[in-house]
């Protein structure tokens, strides 16, 4: 059975435990620049410096 390539786009920092966003499947076809969604059990912040 061929195997299908696919792509992902994942973000994360070393302060972190690897990927903290992972950006994969119709995600990322309708959002190509997107770092993604936080994986299931981290909770994000957006704060202003």
């Amino acid at each position: 059975m061929p195997v299908e390539p696919s792509f992902t786009n994942a973000y994360g920092l070393t302060e972190t435990h690897g990927v903290a966003t992972l950006n994969a499947g119709k995600d990322l076809l309708g959002r190509k620049t997107s770092i993604g969604r936080p994986i299931p059990v981290l909770e994000m912040k957006i704060v202003d410096d």
